[in-house]
């Protein structure tokens, strides 16, 4: 599965520092078009097909309700030479849609433990399937020894380094992910997100 032209893309990259400050770097194509097949892949059952034209391979794939209407919510986890990539899909059906409407519009906003709030839609859906992405992050960075630190000044560079991406509603969870990622491994100095069209979802934030 692949995009063969995109409308709308917003390409934001967030690197966050063991202060917890947010820091934008500059547009890049070259990673946005790279990370775009991955931010696809999500959508598809077999992700080969996303995941082989950037020499990936999937680590974790999983599928699970994540509202009270059943739908489902998506991600992977795979792997490059020189990143670990975890990405969500995005809304899939009306129903859905309608259903994160509604949960906006009538629950209170979730607080988080790394600062701020979250639309409830958005906080219950990334519980719903954080856990196993957590872990296999966890065990693959350790296997890899990933030291997660991009600097252009520094010489010293990492063998892995993490990224979180997404579409639609992939991209609000990949920013909720990468934020509770950021706030559990402080010492970690930078970690990567990219999102595309993804929907607004925290409040207090600095995007």
């Amino acid at each position: 599965m692949r995009y063969s032209t995109v409308s709308t893309v917003c390409y934001f990259t967030l690197t966050i520092s063991s202060f917890g400050i947010a820091i934008t770097t500059d547009f890049d194509t070259k990673l946005s078009v790279k990370f775009l097949d991955f931010a696809a892949a999500a959508y598809a059952e077999n992700t080969e097909p996303c995941l082989s034209q950037n020499n990936a391979t999937q680590v974790l794939r999983i599928a699970l309700p994540c509202d009270y209407m059943k739908d489902e919510c998506w991600g992977i986890v795979a792997l490059t030479s020189d990143w670990i990539i975890t990405s969500f899909r995005g809304t899939r059906t009306k129903i859905q849609l309608i259903t994160e409407l509604i949960e906006t519009m009538s629950e209170p906003k979730k607080l988080l433990s790394s600062g701020g709030s979250v639309q409830h839609y958005f906080y219950v859906a990334l519980k719903s399937i954080w856990t196993p992405i957590h872990n296999t992050i966890k065990k693959l960075s350790k296997k890899h020894e990933c030291k997660f630190a991009i600097c252009n000044n520094c010489q010293e560079y990492p063998t892995h380094k993490i990224m979180f991406t997404g579409h639609s509603l992939g991209g609000a969870l990949a920013s909720l992910a990468s934020t509770l990622f950021a706030h559990r491994y402080p010492g970690l100095r930078e970690r990567h997100y990219i999102y595309f069209t993804a929907h607004k979802q925290l409040s207090m934030m600095c995007h």
